[in-house]
């Protein structure tokens, strides 16, 4: 008799364990995620990042959206600052959920895209006088 109440017991304990460690693997992969998340969002922010020219759109996990400028970078976190208000906010980036933005343009590729844009306008013009 002792010794199915002791068997009843152990199972029990078993059972309790057994939840515990999947609970506990469940948090450590939610940490692992946000880990990746936290590093795929540093090397986005140090690709898009640096001056006023280049505007940036946040979403946090909590909700918050913010729109501006990258004005400082950190090793765990970057600050961003709203151009109209001039209103600086520090942003982890464990915290972020959506981050979208572009580097500003080189000066390099500006000239190119003008180029672009006139010999497209000289084609046409060429075309057109030659079907004329």
């Amino acid at each position: 008799m002792v010794s199915k109440i002791v068997a009843v017991v152990l199972l029990g304990v078993m059972a309790c364990l057994s939840f515990r460690a999947e609970a506990q693997s469940e948090v450590d992969e939610q940490a692992r995620e946000r880990q990746n998340t936290a590093s795929i969002a540093k090397a986005r922010v140090q690709e898009i990042a640096r001056g006023k020219s280049s505007v940036v759109y946040v979403k946090l996990r909590d909700g918050t959206q913010l729109r501006g400028y990258i004005s400082q970078i950190a090793n765990d976190s970057f600050t961003m600052t709203d151009k109209a208000t001039n209103i600086t906010t520090a942003v982890s980036y464990g915290d972020v959920v959506v981050l979208r933005g572009k580097a500003p343009s080189s000066a390099r590729s500006k000239v190119r895209i003008g180029a672009g844009i006139g010999l497209s306008i000289l084609a046409t013009v060429v075309g057109v006088l030659a079907t004329s």
